[in-house]
């Protein structure tokens, strides 16, 4: 497994990325929505960053902050028994994704990025 991306809620995803793309020179990598967040991911040399601003600010994570780790198969997430924080969900651009809260409750992202 390898890391993916560091995830940032963010309250104006067009500020926070006026910061990153002019002061520390990252570019657009894909811009979507799902449900109620608006997500931008943003590349520097091989770093992924993903933007996340709600329009819902009462489903804003605690956390704020998340770490992905890109898989081949979410097999080992039933293997270890870890427990689902959010159902896999399939992104616009073909990935998926699912959520694991560990057991200090730190929120966990698994990314496949095979596309059909």
């Amino acid at each position: 497994m390898n890391l993916h991306h560091i995830g940032i809620e963010v309250k104006d995803i067009e500020q926070s990325r006026k910061f990153y793309e002019h002061v520390l020179g990252f570019q657009e990598e894909t811009y979507f929505k799902l449900n109620d967040e608006t997500i931008l991911f943003l590349k520097r040399q091989n770093f992924l960053l993903e933007l996340i601003q709600s329009s819902n600010n009462e489903s804003i994570m605690v956390q704020r902050y998340h770490l992905c780790f890109e898989t081949e198969s979410f097999q080992f997430i039933k293997d270890n028994n870890l427990t689902i924080y959010e159902e896999p969900i399939k992104l616009g651009n073909g990935w998926e994704t699912v959520f694991i809260k560990n057991s200090d409750g730190e929120l966990v992202e698994f990314l496949k990025c095979t596309q059909e």
